[in-house]
């Protein structure tokens, strides 16, 4: 059953909410002029980043700087919105799904004095994925690392086999075989192997 909340988010949230709408509009360009809640644009922005909520550092996405304050057109302290969950279009994002979220970012918050609060996982989740948009989300690897901002390649097999883009096959799909990424990375190190015993280059 949708639970209807009234949250009072931090006033950058207003404009994350727009960035949504306009990202919403483009993906679905049926919507029109009609208006997007919300509660379905939580809903969407949550579905596009569950996948990555485990290697996300929310450490730096909640110290991020996405908008310059005087911008934001918010005249009050805090942002007050009703965010209704689930919507009919995302029944998985429930109240239920965020409070899971919301206990396991505790421990990504120890020591910083900051408290998990419920809008506060709202702004972390949206700014997480207006990050995500200009390709600055922070992401972490094995061992607690940041990922690299260099890294995109070592988890694309087509980015290492087609660096330019412009030569990749038309007909080139998603499901590649990620062991032709291995296969890739020993010809390039042979390849390295060889130059450094000839003196070719």
């Amino acid at each position: 059953m949708a639970t209807k909340k009234i949250l009072k988010l931090a006033r950058s949230c207003k404009e994350l909410f727009a960035i949504a709408d306009t990202e919403y509009r483009r993906e679905f360009p049926e919507v029109g002029g009609s208006r997007v809640t919300n509660s379905t644009l939580f809903g969407y922005v949550f579905d596009k980043m569950q996948s990555l909520f485990g290697v996300i550092n929310w450490a730096k996405v909640a110290r991020a700087t996405v908008f310059d304050p005087a911008e934001v057109d918010c005249p009050d302290i805090r942002y007050t919105s009703s965010l209704t969950l689930p919507t009919s279009l995302y029944p998985a994002v429930n109240w239920e799904a965020l409070e899971e979220f919301r206990a396991a970012r505790k421990p990504d918050f120890v020591g910083i004095r900051r408290n998990v609060y419920l809008p506060f996982c709202v702004k972390l989740i949206l700014t997480a994925f207006v990050l995500q948009l200009r390709n600055k989300l922070p992401l972490m690897v094995a061992g607690g690392d940041e990922l690299p901002e260099d890294a995109p390649a070592a988890f694309d097999p087509k980015e290492l086999l087609y660096p330019n883009g412009t030569n990749a096959p038309e007909d080139l799909g998603d499901d590649l075989d990620p062991e032709v990424f291995d296969r890739a990375e020993r010809a390039r190190a042979a390849a390295v192997a060889v130059t450094a015993e000839t003196g070719l280059f």
